[in-house]
């Protein structure tokens, strides 16, 4: 099985295989993306609670993209970054949570898949890096990326989420 094989959901986990995440600010506390602290607490409004709309997703790494993903006032009440219905058949949740302005997202799937993804939000921003690895043919493999979102819209449809970069 070939990288291009293994479909991954749209942002987040679009920045899920393609936006599966993992860890700036978990690692004691240096920010996401290389960040100064100070840069990353003004960008992400650390503490803010994350607003509902039409986000802007730049994606950089081994994976460079970009992207659109709605987040909806339903999906944020849940104190969760990604969604259930976000997910590819065969991949569960591990964790997926966001609190006091920052996200975690782990998800297992097939082929011994592992995704984790972490990062700072604020009102209308948010920042994380992703790591994927999976098992390729015996042989492990892994995606690395960082991503950059801002809110466009205030409303959203899942059309404007098909309208790629």
């Amino acid at each position: 099985m070939d990288v291009n094989s293994i479909r991954f959901p749209a942002a987040p986990l679009a920045p899920l295989l393609l936006t599966l995440l993992i860890v700036g600010c978990s690692k004691g506390d240096a920010p996401a993306n290389g960040a100064s602290a100070e840069e990353a607490a003004a960008v992400a409004g650390i503490g803010s609670k994350l607003e509902p709309g039409l986000y802007e997703i730049v994606q950089t790494g081994d994976v460079d993209i970009t992207i659109k993903q709605c987040l909806s006032a339903e999906q944020l009440a849940k104190s969760r970054l990604v969604g259930e219905d976000d997910l590819q058949k065969g991949w569960h949740f591990v964790r997926n949570s966001m609190s006091g302005g920052r996200f975690e997202v782990e998800a297992v799937g097939p082929s011994d898949a592992r995704m984790v993804e972490t990062g700072t939000y604020g009102q209308t921003a948010y920042q994380g890096e992703s790591s994927m690895t999976y098992d390729n043919g015996g042989e492990k493999q892994a995606i690395n990326i960082r991503y950059k979102a801002r809110r466009i819209a205030a409303g959203c449809t899942e059309a404007d989420e098909k309208d790629e970069s």
